[in-house]
C-alpha cells in the first residue's frame, strides 16, 4: 500500500537521533529491512548518517553566508541521501524533514518517491514543520511525540511492525 508514513516529531534536543537509532535496532531484531538516514548535529556541522552503511556526510555547516537559519548546505549530499534511499529495497526508510522539505526542497522529491513505494516511510522532522509537510501528503498512520521515555519509543516500533505485518499475513 502506497504512501505510509509515520512521523517522529521533536524539537532539537528532545532524543530524536536516540529515538530513531533504537527503532532501528528494534526493527532489524524483528526481522525488517531498514534503510535511509538519520540527521545528526556533530560540532559546527549536521551530518546525515546512512543507516546501512554507517557513512557519514557533512549536509551542513555553520556559516555566515547561510542558506537557511546558520546553516550553508552542501547539495550534493542531497543527491548522494537520495541515491542511497531510492536504492533502498528496505520495508522501513527513514528519512529526515525540515524547513527545505517543508518547502518542496531538500529530500521533499525523494520523499514523494519513496511513498510510491510498498516502503514505510519514518520521517524525523521539527513540530514547526510538521503542519506544512502533512498538509502536502497522504495522512501518516501514526507518530511518536518526543520527548518520549523508552516504553514509548519501543511501543512505536511495535506499532510499525504491526502496520508491516496485518495480523492476517503469513
Amino acid at each position: 500500500m502506497p504512501g505510509r508514513w509515520v512521523a517522529i516529531v521533536g524539537r532539537e534536543k528532545t532524543g530524536r537521533v536516540a529515538a530513531v537509532w533504537s527503532l532501528v535496532d528494534q526493527l532489524r531484531a524483528s526481522g525488517l529491512t531498514v534503510g535511509g538516514a538519520v540527521q545528526e548535529r556533530s560540532g559546527a556541522n549536521i551530518e546525515l548518517v546512512d543507516i546501512v552503511t554507517g557513512t557519514r556526510r557533512t549536509l551542513a555547516s555553520a556559516s555566515l553566508d547561510p542558506d537557511v537559519c546558520d546553516w550553508a548546505f552542501d547539495r550534493s549530499v542531497f543527491t548522494e541521501v537520495r541515491e542511497s534511499a531510492l536504492a533502498s529495497t528496505g520495508d522501513v526508510v527513514f528519512m529526515h524533514a525540515g524547513r527545505f522539505e517543508s518547502n518542496h526542497r531538500g529530500h521533499w522529491d525523494t520523499l514523494l518517491e519513496l511513498l510510491e513505494r510498498e516502503t514505510m516511510v519514518v520521517l524525523c522532522m521539527p513540530p514547526s514543520s510538521l503542519a506544512r509537510i502533512a498538509f502536502d501528503l497522504p495522512d501518516p498512520i501514526g507518530a511518536l511525540e518526543l520527548p518520549a521515555d523508552t516504553d514509548a519509543i519501543s511501543w512505536f516500533g511495535y506499532e510499525i511492525q504491526r502496520l508491516l505485518r496485518p495480523a492476517n499475513a503469513a
